[in-house]
């Protein structure tokens, strides 16, 4: 019934303008533009789980282009009345780098560094006889392909690098307790910022400047948007639009005035800004 009722709906709105950008095979999640956008990162998922970080140009694709056009040129060379193929809507950006999922597990949430570095989530097992997994960060060097673990059996979910560079703000799941920490990049040392409630439960954390915003809820209350300065700690709420439900991927925008967000109301989500 709510598919019907939204194609029944879809049928009415105006068609969207968009351009196809990249036509990719698996499932992708987790694309993240380089400091310099030469460089889009993205996590590919097959159809078993498995897990790979990309690496791919945002440039089109010249040469791939080029040996389309040359290969269609010697099918009529060789037969002028020959059928030559389509040319897709579509080139596939050069891969620059590929991560495959070896002692890294579940590769997710990539994010730059700088333009050469990437940090990302994964999971690693602990040296004992249950080998329990745990969500650890880990930096990549697409230079030289190293990968070192910073983090060590931290259970860090979702997270956002400082605008310096120096420090990864982090939701951590340990023990039944969601809380909010902060993790030196050049240490790896966890320390908490939030204090522990079994009834609180924290997600997205977003940072900028000196501004950290994240999602909150409590026992049987909605998700709730939150700010924090980092310099004073004070607390300021975002408002919501009347009869939300759904809350999630909260977003800043450039220049830090705004947070982009996507809330559900009566049934629809849309982003709220």
């Amino acid at each position: 019934e709510y598919t019907y009722k939204t194609l029944a709906k879809e049928q009415n709105q105006t068609e969207l303008k968009t351009d196809l950008w990249f036509d990719l095979n698996h499932i992708q999640q987790s694309p993240n533009l380089s400091p310099e956008q030469d460089k889009i990162a993205m996590v590919s998922v097959d159809k078993k789980g498995n897990t790979q970080l990309n690496i791919f140009a945002t440039a089109d694709n010249q040469k791939a282009a080029q040996e389309f056009s040359k290969k269609q040129q010697e099918i009529l060379a060789d037969d002028p009345k020959d059928i030559t193929d389509k040319a897709p809507a579509v080139f596939a950006r050069e891969e620059k780098n590929v991560l495959q999922q070896i002692d890294q597990k579940g590769i997710m949430n990539p994010q730059w560094l700088d333009n050469d570095t990437l940090i990302f989530g994964a999971f690693s097992v602990a040296n004992n006889e249950l080998n329990t997994r745990h969500q650890d960060l880990f930096r990549y060097d697409t230079n030289s392909g190293k990968v070192e673990q910073l983090t060590e059996l931290a259970n860090l979910r979702r997270f956002s690098i400082s605008g310096d560079k120096t420090t990864a703000y982090a939701e951590r799941a340990q023990f039944g307790y969601s809380e909010l920490v902060k993790v030196d990049l050049s240490s790896g040392v966890v320390t908490e910022i939030t204090s522990k409630d079994l009834a609180t439960v924290y997600d997205f954390p977003i940072v900028h400047q000196n501004k950290l915003a994240y999602l909150k809820t409590a026992l049987n209350e909605n998700w709730a948007l939150w700010v924090k300065n980092l310099d004073d700690q004070t607390l300021s709420q975002v408002p919501m639009p009347a009869g939300y439900q759904f809350l999630s991927y909260p977003a800043w925008s450039a220049d830090g005035q705004s947070i982009y967000y996507v809330a559900g109301v009566a049934g629809e989500t849309n982003i709220y800004r």
